[in-house]
């Protein structure tokens, strides 16, 4: 169910006007997208779900990075270039389309973004704006920018032109049980940090922060040092080990020669190590970022078992468990499939063990 402010997007759409959702991280943005998108679809409307990168296409049911929705190479192209290179099924698409979601909108370019106009009124026929499609975009100019543009979007007058209703969330959905943090965290966002905010963040800090077994978490620059870094600390947690191998299946019998996804074939967990939710599963009421402790439950029922005392034949009848401690609710996760015509129980793709250190 949509909040308040949520709803404002759904009702703007309604009213046929561009949206621009905006809003911190943990504010709800993905959600709202989803939903919308859900009850558009239901109203039959013919909609699509794009996003500026593929991480962040992998957040929504068949959705595609806005170059491969567009036909879009990597490189400038006029209008007829775009569509003289496009085949049948996108032309279709473009042609039919009602309303078009873009996701992380702040790192599209100027440029990418009047293309998208300019196709779309070629294709449709049409002098309107989008050629008459309704476009909804969300982002937060906070926190990525463009790539290959020095100039953000707001600062071309196309997007005054594009009439976007800026409708921006508020209530945060992360961080809802210490106000100071969350103050804290919207004062560095804005980069309006002063000497309150440094005391606050300097009363976390203590002598053995610096230790191997500090539970805060630490950042790496890439996965194969956090993933090094994890499997250190798990070697350090002496109980049993639990190996949890992604399986997937391949259309047309297809074989790769190597492991076809950035995140490893297997994941190692062992009874109690911290996990973190990296999608959103609204149907259990878990959010990208929701943070949990490891265990195992049977697929039956809800009740919790000792996962020390079960035997490895019988793991496969059992689904991950995250016990959120922020709500002391138990939930069931469940792998999503993959929408490039791969199926795949990719379980480290909606987890991982970022073993606070």
């Amino acid at each position: 169910m949509l909040n308040e402010e949520q709803e404002q997007i759904f009702n703007a759409i309604l009213n046929n006007i561009n949206v621009f959702i905006t809003g911190s991280a943990g504010t709800g943005k993905t959600f709202a997208i989803n939903t919308i998108y859900q009850r558009l679809c239901d109203m039959h409307k013919n909609v699509y779900v794009t996003a500026s990168t593929g991480i962040a296409a992998k957040l929504y049911p068949s959705a595609m990075t806005v170059h491969s929705f567009f036909s879009f190479a990597h490189i400038k192209q006029s209008v007829q270039d775009v569509i003289k290179h496009m085949n049948v099924s996108t032309k279709e698409r473009l042609t039919t389309i009602d309303i078009l979601i873009i996701d992380e909108i702040s790192m599209l370019s100027p440029y990418l973004l009047q293309l998208i106009h300019n196709v779309l009124c070629s294709i449709k026929k049409s002098i309107l704006l989008f050629g008459g499609c309704l476009v909804i975009v969300g982002g937060d100019f906070y926190q990525l920018t463009p790539i290959d543009s020095p100039l953000l979007l707001f600062d071309d007058p196309f997007w005054i032109l594009c009439q976007f209703k800026v409708i921006r969330l508020i209530k945060n959905y992360r961080q809802q049980e210490n106000d100071k943090f969350l103050a804290c965290l919207y004062s560095i966002r804005i980069a309006q940090w002063d000497d309150i905010t440094f005391k606050y963040l300097r009363k976390r800090l203590h002598a053995t922060d610096l230790h191997i077994n500090s539970t805060y978490t630490r950042l790496f620059f890439t996965n194969a040092e956090r993933i090094s870094h994890n499997n250190k600390m798990l070697d350090l947690v002496h109980k049993r080990e639990y190996v949890y191998e992604s399986t997937v299946k391949y259309h047309n019998n297809y074989v790769p020669t190597e492991w076809p996804f950035q995140t490893p074939q297997t994941t190692k967990l062992k009874k109690g190590v911290p996990v973190l939710c990296l999608r959103n599963l609204p149907d259990y009421n878990l959010a990208n970022g929701t943070q949990g402790t490891h265990g195992l439950v049977p697929s039956r029922n809800t009740t919790k078992w000792n996962s020390e005392k079960l035997d490895e034949t019988i793991k496969d009848d059992y689904k991950w468990l995250a016990i959120d401690s922020s709500f002391s609710r138990s939930f069931f996760l469940e792998s999503t499939s993959d929408p490039y015509n791969i199926i795949a129980n990719r379980l480290i793709d909606e987890l991982e063990a970022p073993l606070n250190k």
